[in-house]
């Protein structure tokens, strides 16, 4: 696997904006509306599930919350505007935002580490640390399909009908989703250290995979184009010999190759895979930045400042914030 060396210059954040109210506790999963776009939700470790309405000028007001019942790990946001949770009671919950009413939808053997609801398809995936996948349609309560995982779930991401789902023991599956029960490839993971987060390529090419060793890899799913994939190291602070985990990516809606990550280090950073190159790095926030999300229109990217618990209890502060922040991405900051 090749590694290549990445170069850009930090840039100032002062335009980035706070979605208000904040969280109560570690802010682990952010969605946005996939067609009424304004609204923003997220699942946090308080148990709770907010929705934030974001107005055009980038101020926001939340608008309303669901209590999950366990902390959550993950949230998916559905265009028949339910909001999908999954926790750390085992099970997904579905919040009707017309009704305000929520039923329990999936149910696993063990916390659910990640939720989606697959529009093309109709039918809600959930994966957890019980080692599976199951797709759901919802008019049953149990599973259309249950799939074995060899490890725990720890990321995926689905787009444009696959699905790549990363678990312990640095294992990567992918799928076709067409024909859930079967991967169409199974391998290792690029990096040597754990897993943290994956996203997929809006043309569906190629996905990156992050991990706890501050380091990304580009991997193309077509064998033919194995020559593009290359590995390289980021959120680091080199001259203290700190190294700080990937806890989240995602590819810019639009650009094919413009992906976004976020760190420990309280930074994120915009890259281009094809150039090789970074487009902007933010300022250091005061704590690591635990989930972010591109707005469905490429103009807006969401991130979350959060203690990740890195540091153990020790370094926990009950007091320290956990807020969303907004900064507009027009296109040329990309072209």
């Amino acid at each position: 696997e090749k590694s290549r060396a990445m170069f850009g210059q930090p840039q100032p954040t002062n335009t980035d904006v706070a979605v208000n109210p904040g969280a109560d506790d570690s802010i682990s999963s952010l969605g946005w509306h996939p067609t009424q776009t304004q609204f923003l939700a997220a699942g946090s470790w308080d148990k709770q599930v907010r929705l934030w309405e974001v107005k055009p000028d980038g101020s926001s007001s939340g608008r309303a919350a669901k209590d999950h019942g366990a902390p959550v790990l993950s949230i998916a946001v559905s265009p028949n505007n339910v909001i999908f949770s999954g926790g750390c009671d085992n099970r997904v919950a579905a919040w009707d935002l017309g009704s305000n009413n929520t039923a329990t939808v999936a149910q696993h053997d063990a916390p659910v580490k990640y939720v989606s609801w697959l529009a093309e398809a109709n039918v809600l995936v959930s994966g957890s640390w019980d080692k599976s996948l199951r797709y759901w349609d919802l008019r049953s309560n149990q599973p259309a399909c249950t799939v074995a995982l060899p490890e725990r779930l720890y990321a995926a991401d689905t787009r444009g009908g696959v699905l790549v789902v990363a678990t312990a023991e640095r294992k990567v599956l992918t799928y076709d989703i067409r024909n859930p029960s079967t991967p169409q490839q199974t391998l290792s993971s690029p990096l040597k250290f754990q897993t943290r987060c994956v996203t997929i390529s809006p043309d569906t090419s190629s996905f990156v995979i992050g991990s706890v060793e501050g380091r990304v890899a580009i991997h193309h799913f077509n064998s033919n184009e194995s020559s593009k994939n290359y590995s390289f190291k980021c959120h680091r602070d080199e001259p203290n010999n700190n190294i700080y985990s990937v806890h989240a990516m995602d590819f810019h809606p639009r650009f094919n190759d413009v992906f976004a990550t976020a760190g420990g280090d309280g930074m994120y950073v915009f890259w281009n895979k094809a150039t090789m190159k970074m487009n902007f790095k933010s300022n250091k926030a005061a704590l690591p930045i635990t989930c972010a999300k591109f707005h469905p229109s490429g103009q807006l990217f969401a991130y979350a400042v959060s203690y990740d618990w890195g540091k153990g209890a020790e370094e926990y502060n009950a007091q320290a914030p956990n807020n969303i922040y907004l900064r507009a991405t027009p296109d040329n900051q990309f072209q």
